[in-house]
């Protein structure tokens, strides 16, 4: 398996939405600069295979957190938001940020993605109502927010093992650029 890329971006992604989302007041007076040389690519190898084997990731950021854990065979559907080069092939069942019910039902998915910002509210229900296995999956707006995140998206796709490992080495990451 070829390893893709995702992983910068997925960490590029999450750290642009954390940035962009804080307010000001809870910002500390010291700055890190982080520069792309600085960044390794974080990426594992599947550590189970998922019990889910057609995914719709309409949460923010699911589709590259299954990337990143080596299982992009699975996602079938995905938002406008998932532009990663590697998901260009994968169809996108949302008009806008506006979720398409009857594109997602189309792909007859094992389990949809969703978050809070997923909607309108009346597309989720009509997945609902057509039996539909939809998860919700929690937004991350702090960084200690994302590990939670990854586990939750690992737990609903039926592959821990692979989200705990993630999480592992995001947590080497992360320690090994506050230190280095």
């Amino acid at each position: 398996m070829r390893k893709a890329p995702i992983t910068i971006v997925f960490v590029w992604v999450l750290i642009g939405a954390l940035a962009g989302c804080t307010p000001q007041k809870s910002l500390s007076n010291t700055a890190l600069l982080i520069s792309s040389k600085d960044i390794s690519e974080i990426s594992i190898k599947p550590r189970d295979l998922p019990t889910k084997k057609r995914v719709v990731a309409l949460a923010n950021a699911s589709a590259e957190i299954i990337y990143a854990m080596g299982l992009k065979n699975i996602v079938v559907g995905r938002d406008i938001a998932s532009t990663m080069p590697a998901s260009k092939s994968i169809p996108i069942v949302t008009s806008g940020h506006q979720v398409i019910p009857e594109k997602i039902i189309s792909l007859n998915p094992d389990v949809i993605l969703a978050d809070a910002s997923t909607g309108p509210q009346s597309a989720l229900t009509a997945l609902k109502a057509s039996s539909l296995d939809v998860a919700t999956i929690p937004e991350a707006w702090t960084l200690t927010d994302i590990a939670k995140k990854v586990t939750a998206v690992s737990q609903a796709i039926g592959a821990p093992k692979s989200g705990d490992a993630l999480n592992a080495a995001m947590a080497k990451a992360i320690s090994s650029a506050k230190t280095g």
